[in-house]
């Protein structure tokens, strides 16, 4: 679970259940979190549940997301939205219709430190600024990867 250490640490979330197909994953994830465990996705959508945050491969984004939003629930999708421009359309349309939240997992927009140097730059007046930063992953992306 991607998103583990910030899930725990914000008071006003309570992780109730996770979903993986692979049941032993969600099994491990569900523990962490003394949460149920699903391996079924309808299942998993049927719970009261106001957000469901997706973190799978991005060809998977938009059917998961649109099923979520049509069940009622508000989405957190990890970056990037989807594979093609017309999924996204498409997900925001639902979203839409459905009156409920599509956001898109920029992490780095929450994260303390970056909202720190952002106050810094605005009481200091010291614009306009760049911020550079570089970060290497060594992972094995699937060929499916965007």
């Amino acid at each position: 679970l991607a998103h583990k250490n910030a899930l725990k640490n914000i008071e006003t979330i309570k992780v109730v259940s996770v979903m993986d197909i692979k049941g032993k994953k969600a099994k491990e994830a569900a523990k962490e979190f003394n949460a149920k465990y699903f391996t079924n996705l309808d299942e998993f959508l049927d719970l009261d549940l106001d957000v469901v945050e997706i973190l799978t491969p991005t060809y998977t984004h938009a059917e998961i997301a649109i099923k979520a939003l049509k069940a009622g629930k508000h989405v957190i999708v990890e970056k990037p939205i989807a594979l093609r421009s017309e999924e996204a359309e498409k997900m925001i349309k639902v979203a839409e219709k459905e009156g409920l939240w599509l956001l898109v997992g920029h992490t780095r927009r929450f994260d303390k430190r970056w909202m720190q140097i952002k106050e810094i730059i605005k009481k200091r007046n010291i614009l306009p600024m760049q911020i550079r930063k570089a970060e290497v992953q060594r992972l094995p992306f699937p060929k499916t990867a965007w």
